[in-house]
């Protein structure tokens, strides 16, 4: 991340101190859990696409695990 202008108060220049990795999601969908994944040219604009379903929870997590090695 790089210095940029707060949203909320308008101080200029300030350096995050904090962020969220939010590259790839896993999202509730009825019975299953959907892992989207925003490509990395979205920049600040998330720009998710479905990569794949599951049937639990953990089945999602492991998916995500396993695609990061």
């Amino acid at each position: 991340m790089c210095d940029d202008d707060c949203p909320q108060c308008g101080n200029r220049h300030i350096s995050p101190y904090d962020s969220d990795e939010r590259t790839e999601i896993i999202e509730r969908r009825g019975a299953t859990f959907v892992m989207l994944r925003s490509a990395d040219t979205a920049e600040n604009s998330p720009d998710y696409a479905e990569i794949a379903a599951f049937l639990t929870m953990e089945e999602a997590q492991a998916f995500v695990e396993n695609a990061d090695e």
